[in-house]
């Protein structure tokens, strides 16, 4: 505070320090420390990518994720986690072929590189689910390929939000490293079962 000579205030000084990055890193460190744990501790697949799930959602308000694994003898991706995500959904595009142009997660497994959709309701690659699309609240969807030790797609990692929006680095940064933890999962429970 700043006065003057009688002692009435005249300003005040202020320093505001944005602790947004700090936090989020320290609610994904948590959260790779819990996973890990489970991880340690044996729990199944599905438990453990519940928490992987449970702990990318936790760093920002209004972010839903989904875990979905490809069968490589069918080509379809199938549920292992996706808890926020309505359940008419998740039932729907259960056993979903991969291909082009098959929304986020389908186009991202067959590519074999990240996706980027900010609104989905306008995007050719969710024209033939616009329907289902239009009876939740989803508008953008990032899926992000998760990569067996030899490169072959297990899955895909996906980031919902309910308005259409585009990822900025630290986001990017996000499904990168929710989809390594994950490949991490899946390839160490693939390892014990052999």
């Amino acid at each position: 505070v700043v006065r003057d000579a009688a002692g009435n205030c005249l300003a005040v000084v202020a320093m505001v320090v944005d602790v947004t990055t700090q936090r989020r890193q320290q609610l994904l460190q948590q959260g790779q420390a819990h996973v890990l744990g489970k991880l340690y501790r044996n729990h199944t697949l599905e438990e453990v990518c519940a928490a992987i799930v449970e702990s990318i959602e936790s760093v920002e308000e209004g972010l839903l994720c989904s875990i979905l694994q490809l069968n490589p003898s069918t080509g379809t991706l199938h549920k292992i986690a996706a808890p926020s995500l309505p359940d008419f959904y998740n039932a729907a595009i259960e056993g979903m072929r991969i291909g082009d142009g098959i929304g986020s997660c389908g186009t991202a497994a067959f590519r074999k590189h990240r996706v980027v959709i900010t609104d989905i309701l306008n995007h050719p690659y969710w024209a033939r689910a616009r329907r289902l699309i239009e009876k939740t609240e989803l508008r953008a969807c990032w899926s992000q390929p998760i990569f067996a030790n030899d490169g072959q797609v297990l899955g895909t990692f996906a980031i919902y939000y309910n308005e259409p929006r585009e990822p900025g680095p630290s986001e990017l940064e996000l499904i990168t490293s929710a989809a390594d933890l994950t490949a991490l999962a899946i390839n160490h429970k693939k390892a014990l079962a052999v």
